[in-house]
């Protein structure tokens, strides 16, 4: 419900071989393109592996590993002077194990486009992709034992873009989407461990979409669309129904490709522009978004990786928004300097949480846990960028607020989103000291994440609880970082086939730590005994504070070869 991240491999170049790569103290990587019949056919190849588990090594006991590594491949091919075909993968996996525990990412994502001419004004890319990514908690390595989480999608889509005359841009298309899911169950060598089954979920997706972006003169332009969805859910999986109480009151089952639990969704987006000069220019935005694929994450801790996805549903129902938004641009052509300020205001329905101390982790029953309310975030943001001279960069800071209201939670009263960070500031600065030394910093600051603190704890059965009061009654510290880079350019003569430089950079050059999660500790008293201190018995508690990466230097060898 938030936003978009788009990220495109490059064309492999179709003219001449090259080949490039780095090596460093963080990762190393190494790239391969060029054509296979020069200006018609052209493939790519690179790969990247870390070397950051030495930065570990010492501080971190009994660390076995600590990596990440990414493959991504590209072909393409024009059959002819209308048509090309482009073929991508990508591979990537991270893992992190301390002794006998063990925490796995992996991601798998292809597929093919054709890309056709139809006419000299109508554009046709036809798409087929899959993706799938899978999490891995692995409590006993000796007896394999490890928690999954899965989602994985295969699209097919078509998109068409017409220019029915100068200034006028139409986009319309289809597309197809299935969804497999899967909660998280347990699979073990362990004849001893029967782990409960949490039902595997199934949807597929149909969408048509049309939008049409024209300039109407020289002052006003409008881009206006409507994108329609239909969602269903499909067997075979079982489902539970339950009361106003969140009791199960029925077990339903659904044989393999039996459609359920059907939506249907209008989404208008409308976009009004008013140019005030060539340097200059007034927008106004209005959409609706709706989101059937959801991201089941537990609050109650600022950090944790035990998050799901869940497709709409009988108890699930799509999350939409609705957002207006209003800006200003102006470009000062004198200095390169652009300069831009939105306001926004986003309303949200249907949002998800969890209720407290929930049963998260193999739980068939997930979906009682979970509570359903409105959500509601509004902002200034503001930019200041230059692109052009041998002083570049940009600096933005957003003033913001996200907050949620459960009538299950909180008693009923609004709170602050996790995602909720009143001030947010960004500031990247890159300066060519001369033609072959470049000296860039980049400077990140943002509010700490509201998270539930525990105002006391209690005993339970031998075990102690924490008692919450209200939610995300507590932030995190403040997050800031400065980190600084100087890049080295080896060769003076930049027409060499080929080029290299090294890179010195400094993550968190002041050393900052910032807090990755709160425990709360029991503290060992002069008699031996080992108590927890809370709000309700004593005037402070004990909590210690986990960071990552402080002052973290590295040295970063790049070259390229024509």
């Amino acid at each position: 419900m938030s936003s978009i991240i788009d990220i495109r491999t490059k064309k492999g170049n179709d003219q001449r071989m090259e080949v490039w790569g780095s090596a460093g103290l963080i990762s190393t990587k190494l790239g391969v393109e060029g054509p296979r019949k020069k200006g018609h056919s052209s493939f790519l190849i690179s790969g990247r592996a870390s070397r950051i588990k030495w930065l570990f090594d010492e501080s971190i006991e009994d660390l076995k590993r600590l990596n990440f590594y990414d493959f991504t491949g590209k072909l393409n091919f024009k059959t002819s002077s209308r048509d090309n075909i482009y073929i991508s993968t990508y591979a990537g996996e991270d893992n992190y194990f301390v002794d006998n525990f063990g925490i796995e990412w992996s991601n798998l994502a292809g597929s093919i486009r054709w890309n056709r001419i139809l006419k000299d004004n109508l554009f046709m890319n036809t798409t087929l992709a899959g993706s799938s990514y899978e999490y891995f908690l692995t409590t006993d390595v000796t007896t394999n034992t490890r928690w999954k989480s899965r989602i994985a999608t295969i699209s097919l889509k078509g998109d068409f873009t017409y220019f029915p005359k100068a200034n006028s841009t139409i986009d319309f298309g289809a597309e197809l989407n299935g969804y497999n899911f899967n909660p998280g169950n347990l699979s073990t060598d362990d004849p001893n461990v029967i782990p409960p089954l949490v039902s595997v979920k199934n949807s597929l997706e149909l969408v048509l979409y049309g939008s049409h972006n024209m300039r109407i003169n020289e002052h006003f332009g409008i881009e206006y669309g409507l994108r329609l969805s239909s969602w269903t859910n499909q067997g075979a999986a079982f489902e539970f129904e339950y009361n106003e109480n969140f009791n199960v009151t029925d077990t339903l089952f659904f044989d393999e490709g039996e459609d359920y639990a059907e939506f249907g969704n209008i989404e208008p987006r409308l976009g009004l522009s008013y140019f005030i000069d060539d340097h200059s220019a007034l927008k106004f935005s209005y959409s609706r978004n709706v989101q059937n694929v959801h991201l089941i994450s537990n609050s109650i801790s600022p950090f944790t990786s035990l998050e799901v996805w869940l497709p709409s549903g009988i108890n699930i129902q799509p999350q939409i928004a609705n957002q207006v938004a209003i800006g200003y641009s102006q470009l000062f052509e004198n200095s390169g300097l652009l300069f831009s300020v939105e306001g926004y205001y986003k309303h949200m329905q249907n949002q998800i949480d969890y209720e407290p101390h929930a049963e998260t982790l193999l739980n068939p029953l997930l979906e009682g846990e979970l509570r359903f309310g409105e959500g509601r975030s509004y902002g200034l943001e503001f930019l200041l960028k230059k692109e052009q001279g041998r002083f570049r960069g940009w600096a933005g800071y957003t003033a913001s607020r996200a907050k949620r209201q459960f009538s299950d939670l909180n008693a009923g009263e609004s709170f602050n989103a996790f995602y909720d960070r009143p001030h947010e500031v960004n500031m990247v600065l890159t300066y060519d000291l001369t033609d072959r030394i470049t000296l860039g910093t980049n400077w990140t600051y943002y509010t700490g994440s509201p998270f539930s603190s525990p105002t006391g704890f209690f005993q339970y059965n031998g075990l102690e609880a924490p008692i919450y009061d209200q939610k995300n009654n507590d932030r995190l510290p403040d997050y800031h970082r400065l980190d600084a880079s100087a890049t080295f350019r080896l060769n003076k003569n930049l027409d060499n086939r080929f080029t290299h430089d090294l890179s010195f950079s400094i993550f968190n050059l002041y050393g900052r730590k910032n807090s990755l999660f709160i425990n709360y500790n029991k503290t060992e008293t002069e008699t031996g005994d080992f108590v927890i201190s809370s709000y309700l018995l004593d005037t402070e508690r004990t909590a210690s504070q986990y960071y990552l990466f402080q002052f973290t230097p590295s040295v970063t060898y790049n070259f390229r070869f024509l």
